[in-house]
């Protein structure tokens, strides 16, 4: 298999290689980690964001991205992985992953969709967040449709402002 090929720690720090490997029966596979760039970078951070999407697989797969934003909003993957699907295991072996890279790293923040399965496997080998974010983006994208609604019937007014507005405060009540 091509995955299991790739668990050795290449020299060259910008190469990929499997941090971690599950079969079909939900065995783990002898787990080897080391010290690649990008796991490098993930220890600078207290931030984890993480999304899946079925557009970049040909199977029907979730490919789930796991990474962090810096102070100029660039991106930083830590990783990807594909998965069967998008339950709360399938994030916690994730998460189960990067942390068994660094014992030490521990993330406060999770900034993700709205799933519940996303929430209970960062709770699971994490521990609570200090905060939880939603994703603007998918926020944005849900109300689209009613947005349109409105602003043909003159209610729209400023919405999207005070959604702006919104998504910026903290609620501690979860």
């Amino acid at each position: 298999m091509v995955c299991e090929e790739r668990m050795s720690i290449p020299s060259d720090e910008d190469e990929p290689y499997v941090l971690n490997l599950r079969d079909s029966c939900r065995n783990t596979c002898p787990r080897r980690t080391g010290p690649g760039r990008l796991v490098r970078l993930m220890k600078l951070t207290e931030v984890v964001q993480i999304d899946a999407t079925y557009k970049v697989t040909w199977n029907g797969y979730p490919l789930m991205l796991v990474g962090t934003t810096d102070q100029d909003r660039a991106f930083h993957p830590f990783g990807v992985a594909v998965c069967k699907s998008e339950h709360t295991d399938d994030y916690e072996f994730i998460f189960d992953a990067f942390h068994r890279a660094d014992l030490q790293w521990k993330p406060k923040v999770l900034l993700a969709d709205a799933s519940e399965a996303i929430t209970a496997s960062f709770r699971r080998v994490f521990g609570e967040p200090s905060v939880r974010g939603m994703c603007y983006f998918h926020v944005l994208h849900n109300i689209e449709k009613y947005l349109k609604i409105l602003t043909k019937n003159g209610v729209c007014g400023h919405i999207k402002t005070d959604l702006a507005v919104l998504q910026m405060c903290e609620n501690k009540a979860t």
